[in-house]
């Protein structure tokens, strides 16, 4: 970063910075964080090459500027001007998903378990490094996450059945999909909740089972909703278990 900061990235400047990101953002996050900053110190990547790396970027000289008093860091902190995200109205076709699904493992797997539960993949990948408490349910089993870092929670993590333990990474995962050009993790999350929908689930519900639903609403409505999302997702997993087997003996012919 010497030419952009002034600063030569080193061991300990990643666990300085490492530890001031965890404050605000979840472990797995800042992890990434610091590896799109190794990619624009390596030159491999321009600093406004994506909206992660323009984020790394400030979030780096945001940390010199608050906690280094580098006035490096506080001016280019306002000069980078961040990308804002617009909506997206792409979902992925069912055929793009079993595409996804018949992958080479551990990417098959990874899918399987992202439209099982709707979650995030930081999210997946945590539930497969901690040991965290499962509620066999009819049909379907919750995982209790109880995950919070800003905007993004996760309560539950549903599914058809307890999820594997897998040693994977993030980092990895993301690699072999752009490697194999298939369909961005993120949105399987789209395909769930439109599958969601079709089935009769409301908002609140699909909010739920998938970490949007809002704080002060759960601390009022907290038993009542989480019934009503069991519900919600019982249709989607006995929808999911038939269908999905339908579509790829429709695919196969």
């Amino acid at each position: 970063m010497k030419k952009t900061l002034g600063i030569q990235v080193s061991q300990k400047l990643k666990r300085e910075f490492l530890e001031w990101c965890q404050k605000k953002a979840s472990p797995e996050v800042c992890r990434q964080y610091w590896n799109r900053i190794l990619e624009i110190d390596r030159g491999e990547r321009d600093i406004e090459s994506s909206r992660w790396h323009i984020t790394a970027y400030k979030r780096l000289a945001r940390f010199l500027c608050e906690e280094k008093e580098n006035p490096r860091g506080c001016k280019e902190f306002k000069r980078v001007k961040s990308r804002k995200s617009h909506f997206d109205p792409y979902v992925p076709s069912n055929e793009e998903i079993l595409e996804a699904l018949r992958a080479p493992e551990p990417l098959g797997t990874i899918y399987r378990l992202l439209i099982e539960s709707g979650l995030r993949l930081t999210e997946l990948v945590r539930i497969f490094e901690e040991n965290l408490r499962v509620i066999r349910l009819d049909g379907f089993v919750r995982v209790e996450l109880a995950w919070y870092r800003g905007s993004k929670k996760a309560y539950w993590g549903y599914f058809l059945e307890e999820p594997p333990r897998l040693s994977v990474s993030y980092d990895r995962l993301q690699d072999m999909r752009e490697a194999l050009g298939l369909t961005p993790f993120k949105y399987t999350r789209k395909w769930q909740a439109t599958q969601l929908v079709k089935l009769g689930c409301n908002d609140m519900q699909i909010d739920f089972i998938q970490g949007r639903a809002p704080e002060n609403v759960l601390r009022r409505n907290y038993a009542e909703i989480l019934e009503a999302a069991d519900n919600c997702y019982k249709k989607y997993a006995e929808w999911l278990k038939n269908h999905l087997q339908e579509l790829i003996k429709l695919t196969s012919k």
